[in-house]
């Protein structure tokens, strides 16, 4: 594609430099020459009409975006909100301009793809920008600051953005990076150090499996993980540990607590017995009734009266157990029905993993939603997913669905899991994980592998938003 065929929107001096922005249809183009006049600086831009919250929606991009606004009189009709999403600005030769825009608007093409698959997730429509009424292309076109938004020089542009997989950053040993496979990662329990520590120490092991392109899960009842779609804010400490990594949020999908629902019969015949505190005699009843594919208080209702009465399941014993199950339904209906996990185990970027956060609280029914989500998606996957369980003790220790837990995810070779506790003993299967990483003090830890011995190392900062948390100084 020749760009001296394009419609030419600037060609001249710009703060002192030889500046040219092209565009067609969605793309613009910035071209900056240098002096040797061989060599050049390119960027491409691709724009949106924005209608919406676009400024929520660009904090969770996992690459290069600007949002910009103009307004022009009175009433909210009057502003207009434009979203660029850029490539990276790269040193080239000139005369390999064409080729290399070709292959930078295919890349384009792709990112305005993974924009289309999650944007009906917000309340945001977005036009591109060869589709938008012509009075609001004279809008951008006009606006003398457009071409200080399309020259957009960073300070430092050498910054690589992901780092390949198998050479991933985990800390640092004596100012000398220590680095981690995913396979080495595959099982991991952190323990020792505060939660706060604890919990820092799964969201960075789940950056290395997001860098890779993995998707993560997370079932979280700490309203923390929701921080990876958040960039890093302290670029000072990424400096001071020499993180070649620009600070960047990953895709995040929140799921509500019981938003997926999950069949009643789900909870073990005997676990439903105890948890709402039925008689032995009424033990008789669940044992004709309580199936497999029960899903909801009203199936157990419906079968119970359908009963035949005899001496042993008299109309006194249905009726007072029915009355009790419609007290529980009027309560608890919510949670229960079919649910459905598809959407939780889509693999919707190749070139960065994102994440599925399900906020989860620990009532009676937790280990048994947990468990039910985590068979549906074993039965899905198509692709390799880190499941994580902070402070999971009482989980996996559960005596009805602790051991259908670690056969799950011990049974699929797609699924890598991270656990956390207070202590490394707190699990009744000892061998549960392969690495055990105990935490010293804040990112202070020390990590044993398997047959190796035990290394103490710094945890590298985390590219997304950690807080206040405090790193151990790296000398």
């Amino acid at each position: 594609m020749e760009i001296a065929k394009w419609n030419s929107l600037f060609e001249g001096n710009y703060v002192n430099q030889d500046l040219s922005i092209y565009y067609k249809d969605d793309i613009f183009v910035t071209v900056i020459k240098l002096n040797d006049a061989k060599n050049c600086l390119i960027q491409l831009n691709k724009i949106y009409l924005a209608q919406g919250d676009c400024e929520l929606f660009v904090t969770t991009l996992p690459y290069p975006a600007i949002v910009y606004e103009k307004h022009f009189a009175l009433g909210e009709d009057e502003t207009y909100k434009y979203i660029l999403i850029n490539t990276d600005l790269e040193y080239l030769e000139s005369s390999l301009i064409n080729t290399y825009i070709d292959k930078k608007i295919k890349y384009l093409e792709k990112l305005g793809d993974s924009v289309s698959s999650v944007v009906g997730s917000y309340d945001l429509k977005l036009i591109p920008f060869h589709l938008i009424p012509k009075d609001k292309k004279d809008y951008f076109f006009s606006d003398p600051n457009v071409l200080k938004l399309l020259v957009n020089l960073p300070i430092d542009f050498g910054v690589s953005p992901i780092a390949p997989i198998n050479e991933l950053v985990l800390g640092y040993k004596e100012k000398k990076s220590v680095t981690a496979s995913l396979e080495s990662l595959r099982s991991v329990l952190v323990y020792n150090g505060s939660l706060d520590e604890r919990l820092y120490c799964l969201k960075l092991v789940c950056e290395n499996f997001l860098l890779s392109f993995r998707n993560v899960i997370v079932f979280d009842k700490f309203d923390y993980f929701h921080t990876l779609s958040h960039p890093q804010t302290n670029f000072t400490v990424l400096k001071e540990y020499g993180l070649d990594i620009s600070p960047l949020g990953f895709p995040l999908n929140i799921v509500d607590k019981y938003a997926i629902k999950f069949p009643l019969s789900f909870i073990p015949k005997e676990a439903f017995v105890s948890l709402f505190k039925f008689s032995l005699s009424s033990l008789k009843i669940f044992n004709q009734v309580y199936t497999s594919d029960v899903t909801t208080f009203a199936d157990l209702i419906c079968r119970i009266k359908k009963l035949p009465t005899t001496d042993e399941f008299t109309d006194f014993e249905k009726e007072r157990i029915i009355s009790k199950l419609y007290i529980l339904d009027a309560k608890y209906n919510s949670f229960f029905g079919k649910g459905k996990v598809d959407d939780l185990v889509v693999q919707k970027y190749k070139q960065i993993g994102s994440v599925t956060v399900i906020n989860v609280v620990e009532d009676i029914f937790y280990p048994h939603y947990v468990n039910y989500i985590l068979h549906e998606i074993s039965l899905k996957l198509q692709t390799d997913v880190l499941f994580v369980f902070p402070e999971s003790k009482d989980l996996f220790n559960n005596f009805f669905v602790g051991k259908s837990l670690i056969n799950t995810i011990r049974a699929n070779q797609k699924i890598s899991y991270l656990i956390s506790s207070s202590n490394d003993i707190d699990f009744v299967s000892e061998d549960l994980c392969d690495v055990k990483i105990s935490i010293v003090k804040q990112n202070d830890i020390v990590i044993k592998f398997p047959a190796k011995d035990p290394l103490r190392l710094l945890l590298r900062p985390s590219l997304t938003f950690s807080g206040d948390f405090v790193y151990c100084p790296i000398s």
